[in-house]
C-alpha cells in the first residue's frame, strides 16, 4: 500500500508541534504532583481547584489533541532517503506494533475488565510504540 506521505521537512514541524503541546498540556499535572495536590478528588472539588490551573480543563485537551497530531505528523513524513527498504521497515514496523498493542490490549482486559482509557491514550501508545520499533529496526539494518 503506498501513499501520499509529507515531505521530510514536516518531521521537524511535527517534533517540534509534539514537545510544546506535551510540555504545555502536562505542566498543571506535574505541578499537582509536584506540589502533592490530592488528584483523587470528585468533580464539585476539581471545580474549585481549576482557577489555579495554568491552563483550563479544555485547553489541556486541546493540546492533548495538537500534541498527538504533531506525533502523527512525525509518523507519516519522509525520511531523507525513502526507498523500498523503508517501505518494507514501515510495514513491519506497523505490522509488528499493531500485534504488540492488540495483544497488550487483551492482557490489560484479562486483568480489569472495567479498565477505563481515554482514546488519547490508546493512539499516543500506538504512534509512540510504531515510532520505537521503526528506529530499532532502522538502526539494525544501518548499522
Amino acid at each position: 500500500m503506498n501513499f501520499q506521505i509529507l515531505p521530510n521537512w514536516c518531521k521537524k514541524l511535527g517534533a517540534l508541534l509534539f514537545f510544546v503541546c506535551l510540555v504545555l498540556s502536562g505542566y498543571d499535572d506535574f505541578m499537582d504532583g509536584f506540589l502533592g495536590v490530592n488528584c483523587n478528588c470528585s468533580a464539585a472539588d476539581s471545580l474549585e481547584t481549576d482557577g489555579e490551573r495554568l491552563f483550563p480543563r479544555e485547553v489541556t485537551s486541546a493540546l492533548n489533541i495538537l500534541a498527538m497530531l504533531g506525533l502523527f505528523i512525525y509518523v507519516i513524513s519522509k525520511e531523507k532517503v525513502e526507498d523500498e527498504l523503508i517501505e518494507l521497515l514501515r510495514l513491519k514496523a506497523f505490522q509488528t506494533s499493531i500485534f504488540i498493542f492488540i495483544l497488550l490490549c487483551f492482557v490489560l482486559y484479562m486483568f480489569d475488565n472495567e479498565l477505563k482509557f481515554t482514546p488519547d491514550y490508546f493512539l499516543f501508545l500506538y504512534m509512540a510504540l510504531y515510532l520505537l520499533i521503526f528506529r530499532f529496526k532502522k538502526t539494525g539494518i544501518t548499522s
